[in-house]
């Protein structure tokens, strides 16, 4: 029986054609890999190529972390050795339990047993939580307040010092211009809360101020504070423009409204305290010419206010923070002014609607400072925790025992001003005991 065969001859002659077509082809590799591609020539004269999607080459795969990239070799590349390399896996979270045999029983009597039957199974902690650590104890400091003791306290503020003989038996500085006319601050001292109004205008609020020409008859020169146009202001915007009052965005509250015995001294001292028209008087400005003070003649009907209608500008009358008595058919409150009248200063009463001069007393405050107590610390806690089947089956007859660590106590707070509070205590920890059957 004859049978078709390639002779020897036929044979290698394919085989020859074979490897001239092998040769003649140049290679072309597609590879997929997570970050980077390194190839290497291992041979001495060899190159190393880098791919990244900075390259042309390489195009990113759709959908994945992943690159495509194109090498073609040049021709005199002998060999070719591809390395893939790509980035390790992320680590994974620490769990939350730790385990230790052996380990002494806290005391504690927040406590949840479970006894561990045959064939018990999936025991899961869904959540057990422990008491946070106490917070620190609160403090507070407490800074006397330094009252002034010479004129040089108080020129900052533009005030005039006295002593406390001169005051009523406490020493202060007393601002030698009405509130709305102090130098180099917003609206001269008048309260935010006040609204401001030019003569002539009506004010419809409870706090008003008005300035221009309040005076009918003044004095305006050879004196340092004109008595033509000192703001006045209603009884309300008084009080809170004394009690707003601050000099660069400090000494806010410590500045109030004189008291009556304050300016009954006043009066008694008023020769050393007033006669001076320069910068280191009081410079009160009074009714009449003649008695060392710029004069300032109340002028009529020029302060208007919506509820009273017209009323008179007084810059010859200070207002204090004494109430004298309440008119309940006009819902209108009295309170105690003076008034320098003929080189005297008398008492008297107005209605808190007029428009008065206004002079705040500096009369700085002890200051306390709370020093809040630490937070307490974070509550420990097991969340979704499973006890693994091989400890359960290894304790059939035992028992599981959950602990809730209690809260700890908190700190005690300061004993005095300046001493420090104690730390609050550590909270319990939180834990989960497994016993066999002999304990």
């Amino acid at each position: 029986m004859k049978r078709c065969a390639f002779t020897l001859a036929e044979l290698l002659v394919s085989v020859l054609v074979i490897s001239i077509i092998m040769v003649v082809l140049a290679p072309v590799i597609t590879r997929r890999v997570a970050d980077n591609v390194k190839v290497n020539v291992a041979k001495r004269d060899g190159k190393l190529f880098l791919y990244n999607l900075s390259d042309t080459n390489c195009t990113q795969v759709s959908g994945q972390k992943a690159i495509d990239c194109k090498f073609e070799t040049d021709s005199t590349t002998k060999q070719v050795n591809v390395i893939m390399v790509s980035g390790g896996g992320g680590g994974a979270g620490a769990t939350n339990p730790s385990y230790e045999y052996d380990k002494k029983e806290y005391s504690n009597s927040n406590k949840k047993e479970i006894t561990i039957t045959k064939n018990m199974q999936n025991v899961r902690i869904s959540y057990l939580t422990g008491g946070a650590g106490g917070g620190g104890g609160g403090a507070y400091e407490q800074v006397a307040a330094t009252t002034p003791t010479s004129q040089a306290d108080c020129n900052n503020y533009y005030a005039k010092y006295l002593t406390s003989s001169q005051n009523g038996g406490k020493r202060a500085c007393i601002l030698k211009y009405n509130i709305g006319d102090i130098p180099g601050i917003t609206n001269g001292g008048i309260s935010p809360t006040t609204s401001l109004y030019s003569v002539n205008s009506y004010c419809g609020e409870d706090e008003c101020c008005w300035q221009g020409r309040t005076s009918y008859y003044c004095d305006s020169s050879g004196v340092s504070y004109s008595g033509c146009n000192r703001t006045v202001c209603n009884w309300k915007a008084a009080n809170a423009s004394c009690s707003n009052l601050e000099f660069n965005g400090t000494h806010k509250g410590d500045w109030r409204l004189p008291t009556t015995s304050e300016l009954n001294s006043w009066a008694n001292s008023l020769g050393t305290l007033n006669t001076n028209k320069g910068d280191n008087g009081l410079r009160l400005c009074d009714d009449y010419n003649g008695y060392g003070a710029p004069r300032c003649y109340q002028y009529n009907n020029i302060c208007k206010h919506a509820f009273t209608r017209n009323i008179n500008c007084y810059p010859k009358y200070i207002w204090t923070s004494i109430m004298d008595r309440s008119d309940s058919s006009y819902s209108t409150y009295f309170y105690y002014t003076y008034q320098l009248d003929d080189g005297r200063f008398e008492k008297d009463t107005r209605a808190m609607q007029q428009a008065n001069s206004v002079r705040c007393v500096y009369d700085p405050k002890d200051t306390y400072t709370s020093i809040s107590g630490g937070g307490g610390g974070g509550s420990p806690y097991f969340k979704d925790y499973s006890v693994p089947q091989s400890i359960i089956d290894g304790c059939v007859g035992g028992k599981i025992v959950l602990y809730a660590g209690s809260g700890g106590n908190g700190g005690a707070a300061a004993s005095s001003s300046g001493s420090n509070a104690s730390n609050g205590s550590n909270g319990n920890e939180s834990y989960i005991a497994i016993y066999d059957s002999t304990g």
